[in-house]
């Protein structure tokens, strides 16, 4: 009996102690929301388990000290308590296992066509873990509201635990190995840090769940043998029961009292907790609101990434969306103007450098590592590129560390295929100081070689790749990328440093679309040099790298804009159904105030509304619609939908001018150096309304199949909504194109 009362004093006062640490953790997540980010996320999860258990454990300790529990088993706050619990021992398990494949997912998918929907895995834990709870309370023997071992128990946990065992020891040796080969001197120290933490939290989580297990499963058994081969338990086998139940109780409560405190010293969370309570002095900026009424084309504070026009539905990547206020005059006077022009003085900039770099290196490690491998990753592709290119001049000759195979099919130039297979001690040898000695292979797919350099001569930008990739010219700007999450789907971008070309991972499927269609494809770029759709210049897939296999293409960036010039930008289908984003809120206690959101990009009912159409000379309009006519019909034949048009305003007039004025006083000059400058530009057209303003167009991401996926979307949503006729995006490629010029044609 002393056993049992001890278990229960014991229990209540761990009990406490973990709703605090609970509560704790749930108070600074909410306070600092840099903890958002995971594995921040993953950890409130499990703190909400810990909780829900702790809370269990405090009701029954209270309840059993108060010699109740005969008159507590018929009540419904029983079987609540008991359902509670065993939703959060699943919780805390599948968020413990999420912990560590986090870490893994990370690294796995640095660049491939993927996009990890952390908020998808939190609901799915969730789910699953009710749904588990429910299931067991009939899988387990019930004896009025309490639960008892299973004889299929002990197999359970042995199963559980050596899964946990597997997932946890994979996960540790492939960071530690992953870390090894990769990392830098700048993250050798938290890299130390970070395998430390995860040891520390793997052998405390190992010893508790062992030991309960252990416990648990030693008592069950001894009570099993006692029941069988004794009519009458002894006292001294039910004191050692009791004994058993006492240190499995033990063990199963520390755990959410030792592993919240070991995960506080996450030295992700640790830094901003002591941040957050001891304090930090953070640059400001000066003035509580980004202004965009003065100085509105010096350089902007907002930091600039470069937009793709090939990609922009899925490719307007990490691009700030900001709020300011003004008044309703000052809203129509800029209307009439340039709308939503960005600015910023150099002073606003460098401070914002410094944030941003301070931000960075405030991430987990795990995303630093993640950048630092991305970082890395983009220079070898880039290099492996720039080493056809140089092969393409002058042959390398095969040797040791650098062999080159052709495929051939049987339609040659469209279906060749040329694998390169370089060692990292070339692209030392070739490009020195970028590389470092390691013994590593690389492969790299060039697909159709000859087909994308016939593409790229008869461009009329005249493009050079070499140039253009330089790794040297690049530097920075693999830098930035690196620091990127990917478009909406995913997909990963890379823009070079004069912003004319961009890398974009694609799917196998859309691989495998492209390497089929290449005949088609190149003769329908070399009869229509002026197609509006973004011209491929290469297709590619890498393996080798410690993410696995990876595909791209190598585009021609149509934009070719520095952000600080654009106004406005349309992602445009046709489609109304969900195709606004622009909606202005008033702002609270001011009548004539509004609060303005720019968005990453705006729609076809936020064009209507805005722009109504697109004020251009009808020989300009004409020439588009003819070619639009064109190249939907190309892209109907192939099977393709769910293209968009992009659309651009760019206020050249007052870019430029903002950047000659300090040179150049006089304007007719400045004109006229303009007019130079944009009679390069394909398919850009001078506005008919607006001086200065120019629109810039292209057709975007067209390499979606109508295919099972894009029919059950069209029906799901049509059945959602109770609308047979839904206009939704998804429409088969006819369909699709009759709606698309439909669009066109009205705002042409």
């Amino acid at each position: 009996m002393i056993y049992i009362k001890l278990t229960f004093w014991i229990v209540l006062a761990f009990s406490i102690i973990g709703i605090l640490l609970s509560l704790f953790y749930i108070y600074i997540f909410i306070k600092i929301r840099k903890l958002h980010k995971s594995p921040g996320d993953i950890y409130f999860g499990m703190c909400l388990g810990e909780l829900i258990m702790m809370l269990h454990y405090l009701i029954e300790s209270i309840v059993l000290l108060m010699d109740d529990y005969y008159n507590y088993q018929k009540k419904p706050l029983c079987i609540i308590n008991l359902v509670g619990f065993t939703f959060s021992v699943v919780l805390i398990y599948a968020y413990t296992i999420q912990l560590y494949m986090h870490m893994v997912v990370r690294l796995m998918f640095t660049l491939q066509a993927k996009k990890i929907n952390k908020w998808q895995g939190h609901v799915a834990t969730f789910l699953i873990s009710m749904l588990y709870a429910t299931i067991s309370l009939i899988s387990f023997q019930e004896s009025h509201c309490g639960v008892s071992l299973s004889a299929n128990a002990p197999f359970t946990f042995i199963i559980l635990l050596l899964s946990f065992f597997t997932v946890a020891i994979t996960v540790r040796q492939y960071i530690k190995r992953e870390f090894a080969q990769n990392s830098n001197n700048k993250l050798k120290k938290q890299g130390s840090d970070f395998i430390y933490y995860i040891t520390k939290l793997f052998i405390a989580q190992s010893i508790l769940m062992t030991s309960f297990i252990t416990f648990a499963m030693a008592a069950y058994i001894l009570k099993l043998i006692d029941r069988k081969f004794n009519e009458c338990p002894t006292i001294s086998n039910d004191s050692s029961i009791g004994i058993l139940r006492l240190f499995a109780q033990i063990s199963a409560i520390l755990y959410p009292i030792v592993i919240p405190l070991i995960r506080l010293t996450d030295p992700f969370v640790f830094k901003h907790i002591r941040k957050h309570f001891f304090g930090t002095r953070q640059p400001q900026f000066e003035g509580s609101y980004i202004s965009l009424m003065e100085n509105p084309f010096q350089e902007s504070s907002i930091p600039q990434k470069k937009i793709s026009l090939d990609g922009l539905s899925q490719s307007l990547i990490e691009q700030n969306s900001f709020q300011i206020s003004y008044d309703e005059p000052i809203l129509k006077k800029l209307s009439s103007q340039s709308e939503f022009q960005r600015s910023k003085t150099s002073n606003s900039n460098e401070k914002f450098k410094q944030i941003t770099q301070q931000n960075k290196q405030e991430d987990p490690f795990i995303h630093q590592f993640t950048n630092e491998l991305k970082r890395d990753i983009i220079k070898r592709i880039l290099a492996l590129i720039l080493i056809q290119e140089k092969d393409k001049i002058t042959e390398i000759n095969q040797q040791q560390y650098f062999k080159k195979i052709i495929r051939h099919q049987v339609k040659q130039e469209y279906y060749e295929q040329v694998v390169f297979n370089v060692h990292q001690l070339f692209l030392k040898e070739i490009f020195e100081e970028q590389f470092e000695n390691q013994n590593k292979k690389f492969t790299m797919i060039s697909y159709a070689p000859v087909i994308f350099d016939i593409l790229i001569k008869e461009d009329q930008d005249k493009l050079d790749i070499s140039n253009c990739l330089d790794l040297e010219a690049n530097q920075e700007h693999i830098r930035e990328c690196a620091q990127t999450t990917g478009g909406k789907s995913g997909e990963f971008f890379f823009f070079n440093h004069n912003n004319k070309l961009l890398l974009k991972t694609i799917t196998m499927t859309e691989l495998n679309n492209l390497t089929e269609i290449l005949e088609q494809y190149f003769w329908h770029c070399t009869q229509n040099p002026n197609t509006l759709i973004a011209k491929i210049l290469g297709i590619y897939t890498f393996e080798g790298f410690e993410i696995g296999r990876i595909s791209m293409i190598l585009m021609k960036n149509i934009g070719k804009i520095n952000l600080s010039a654009i106004t406005r930008i349309f992602d445009l289908k046709g489609s109304s159904y969900k195709r606004e984003v622009h909606k202005p809120t008033k702002q609270s206690g001011g009548l004539n105030n509004q609060i303005i959101t720019i968005p990453k990009q705006l729609k076809d009912i936020d064009f209507i509304k805005l722009e109504k159409q697109i004020n251009i000379s009808p020989q300009c309009c004409t020439t588009i619609y003819e070619q639009l006519e064109i190249d939907t019909l190309f892209l109907q034949s192939l099977g393709f939908m769910d293209y968009s048009f992009c659309l651009m305003l760019v206020d050249w007039l007052n870019y430029y001018t903002s950047q000659l004025q300090d040179e150049i006083q006089d304007q007719v000059l400045i004109d006229k150096i303009i007019n130079q400058k944009i009679a390069r530009l394909q398919h850009c057209y001078p506005s008919t309304i607006q001086k200065g303003i120019y629109y810039h167009m292209g057709i975007i991401d067209y390499l979606q199949k109508y295919n099972l996926k894009k029919i059950t979307e069209k029906y799901s949503k049509r059945f959602m909504k109770l609308d047979s006729n839904l206009d939704t995006s998804s429409q088969n490629p006819q369909e699709y194109r009759k709606r698309f010029l439909l669009f066109m044609k009205k705002i042409l």
